[in-house]
């Protein structure tokens, strides 16, 4: 029996939960803009301002469930990257209180202050993990698809304890939604619903959940399934063939290394295993040993642990199918590893002792590794100092200098946020401009992609109010510049790199 929660203990959670978000989102606000979110934001931005659809009018190279999301709110919100970066900082707290929330409730320590700290040591062990650190509240796929799988975890853990139908239909709609919004979780689909078979239910009732679990699966994947069926070659160009046409540039050998197998291990074990060693070891200790007694056993109790160890090596898979390796790709790693733990020293007949040991080792380590590796910009500082803010200052400044007609740019959402058109087929950023050129020209116009040689092409259709330039690698903006220096437009400096290229007698489109 654990003890009452009183009202102080629940004080005390918020008062601890509350902090947990503040930071999460001071973090969120320090953080530069990093590339990979233009082609988050942008489409959700072609959405939902002009109605332009992934696949069939912009090349999107994600699934698309996260644009939808984005693309929801910015019909409330118009502030693209402010919106999508809270999207992402709730998703990351949310998973953090999941994990504290289980911790709370599983192991009996009998006394509620203890059970707060083990609960609170687990979260910020979570939080101030350095992968998850690094990665968390930056407007991409992670945080939303760690969010929706670990919460599909729960359910179906907590199906199996009740051989509720309703629960494991709503873990499949989870896991389907985090599938959706980023492809390389899909795999863990599959030992999902191989563990409705370890259900503690007649075979027969087993059957008809995993029937169930199939056909709702199936029918929460009905945004990709739709592109799928309605624009098949943009959608596996984009989720498929698209993440290795980079492997045909003869002058990017680093690219080809990244591909070995050997050297995605070497940078797992160098980069996440062995900063997160602590984490891994605990793992190790106690969600394994139940998860093999389960087999031998069927014990009810056991299958959570045993769960998560299932998943592992299917997320892994996931992990390492991008042609090239990221430390971001294994973001997902470390909240299946705590939820693990937890589940696994849930099952220990005197959990309260090792709770009590392991909490404070745990959360000292994450407390001293944090503080080694984190950067002077944890906190954001004044609100004019907000990444958010400053991105909406130079959009104020370009939106100044009155552009007439579309703005082309390999940074979209810095046009997007002064409200003013950009072009759809650079709505990735960079991505979709870096491999066009190794893709045949014939389908680049299906494919709505376009390389160097077709700007000219691009232009005589839609003549460009502005480019925007001094926001991606210079060797990537070169015929953009010389294009428009070719041209006559007139360069604005703003700072020391941006430069809004004005043509010299704009005509509106």
């Amino acid at each position: 029996m654990t003890a009452p929660t009183s009202t102080a203990a629940r004080a005390g959670v918020a008062l601890f939960l509350a902090a947990v978000l503040a930071f999460l989102f001071a973090s969120s606000m320090a953080r530069n803009l990093n590339h990979d979110e233009h082609q988050f934001v942008a489409p959700a931005v072609l959405l939902a301002r002009d109605g332009l659809q992934p696949y069939r009018d912009f090349p999107l190279f994600h699934l698309p469930n996260l644009v939808f999301l984005y693309a929801a709110l910015l019909r409330v919100f118009d502030h693209p990257f402010l919106v999508a970066r809270c999207v992402s900082v709730f998703c990351a707290f949310a998973t953090a209180a999941l994990i504290f929330r289980e911790c709370w409730h599983r192991p009996p320590f009998g006394l509620t202050r203890w059970r707060f700290a083990a609960a609170a040591a687990t979260a910020l062990f979570l939080v101030l993990d350095p992968l998850f650190f690094f990665t968390t509240g930056r407007a991409w796929n992670h945080d939303s698809t760690a969010l929706f799988i670990v919460l599909a975890i729960i359910l179906q853990v907590k199906a199996a304890r009740e051989n509720s139908v309703p629960l494991a239909i709503t873990s499949a709609i989870c896991a389907s939604l985090a599938a959706g919004i980023r492809l390389t979780v899909a795999p863990i689909l599959i030992p999902l619903w191989l563990s409705i078979w370890f259900f503690p239910a007649p075979i027969r009732r087993r059957a008809l959940i995993a029937l169930i679990y199939v056909g709702t699966a199936t029918a929460a994947l009905a945004p990709s399934l739709f592109y799928l069926a309605a624009y098949t070659d943009s959608f596996l160009f984009g989720n498929f063939e698209f993440p290795r046409l980079r492997l045909l540039d003869p002058e990017n050998e680093r690219i080809r290394k990244t591909m070995h197998p050997l050297r995605k291990l070497r940078f797992f074990f160098k980069e996440v295993a062995i900063p997160s060693l602590p984490l891994f070891l605990a793992f190790l200790a106690f969600a394994i040993a139940p998860a093999a007694k389960f087999f031998r056993t069927r014990a009810t109790n056991l299958f959570a642990p045993t769960l998560v160890l299932a998943i592992l090596p299917f997320a892994l898979i996931g992990c390492f199918t991008p042609s090239r390796y990221q430390y971001q790709h294994y973001f997902i790693i470390i909240p299946l590893l705590i939820l693990g733990v937890v589940f696994g020293i849930s099952t220990i007949s005197s959990p309260r002792k090792w709770a009590l040991i392991l909490a404070p080792i745990l959360f000292l380590f994450s407390l001293c590794h944090f503080t080694y590796k984190s950067h002077d910009d944890i906190l954001p500082g004044p609100v004019r100092d907000w990444f958010p803010n400053r991105v909406a200052t130079i959009a104020h400044d370009i939106a100044a200098q009155s552009p007439q007609g579309t703005i082309l740019t390999l940074a979209p959402i810095y046009p997007m946020e002064a409200g003013l058109k950009t072009y759809p087929e650079f709505s990735s950023g960079p991505f979709a401009w870096k491999s066009a050129p190794f893709v045949a020209i014939e389908r680049r116009d299906a494919l709505h992609l376009v390389a160097p040689d077709d700007l000219m092409k691009l232009f005589s259709a839609h003549p460009p109010g502005g480019i925007l330039t001094g926001v991606e690698e210079s060797s990537l903006e070169k015929p953009l510049v010389e294009y428009s220096r070719v041209h006559h437009f007139i360069p604005v400096k703003f700072g020391k790199h941006r430069t809004l290229w004005l043509p010299p007698d704009p005509k509106p489109e």
